[in-house]
């Protein structure tokens, strides 16, 4: 059977996106057809950890229920560059606990993360959603592989746009974000477009 994780920041007692990924845990119920409901907010507990500290937590479920729950405290990836991967077979539209075949991706490259390119579009970093900018506005592919919640956030507050991104737009940019449910967007990691590997 299948198992799911969802990633959840708890800042300052606050647990993050709550609704965002309480949606997200109810369509991979709903996709794999599912009895059993979840619901996050009776299995989190806000006040794990000291104040001014980031926590992790993070929950194991499968169609029958929670599996697991751990709080750690968040330290954030050094990332300073990307290398392009390409692979037109991967399938990571939910968030599956087995990441084998993303860290063996991430494995066949020299540099601290990657851009998967599907099918000649780009998709998402190993653990993040990418964001573009153009020197105006930021940008998101259409195509991710996981619809993170706070790629979600942000596009539902404007902050970014969804549009098709190709391997090829990639010089047009001028910067690159990553984020997902742990950097929001006033943390996110910043790249120059430079700091790509070909």
């Amino acid at each position: 059977m299948s198992r799911f994780i969802e990633s959840i920041r708890i800042a300052n007692g606050q647990i993050e996106n709550l609704k965002l990924h309480q949606e997200r845990v109810n369509r991979t119920l709903k996709d794999y057809t599912a009895s059993s409901r979840i619901t996050l907010e009776e299995h989190i507990d806000p006040r794990v950890g000291l104040k001014e500290q980031v926590y992790k937590c993070r929950l194991t479920y499968d169609l029958n229920g929670i599996l697991d729950i751990t709080y750690d405290r968040y330290q954030k990836r050094k990332i300073r560059s990307l290398g392009i991967v390409r692979d037109d077979s991967i399938d990571y539209r939910h968030k599956y606990a087995n990441r084998d075949h993303l860290n063996k991706l991430l494995g066949s490259s020299n540099a601290d993360d990657i851009i998967i390119i599907k099918d000649g579009r780009i998709t998402d970093a190993s653990y993040t959603n990418l964001m573009f900018f153009d020197g105006k506005d930021w940008y998101t592919s259409d195509t991710p592989l996981l619809r993170g919640v706070q790629r979600e956030q942000l596009i539902r507050s404007n902050t970014i746009k969804e549009t098709e991104i190709t391997e090829k737009d990639i010089p047009d940019f001028s910067k690159i974000r990553l984020v997902n449910a742990m950097i929001p967007w006033e943390e996110a990691l910043e790249l120059p477009i430079s700091g790509i590997l070909r």
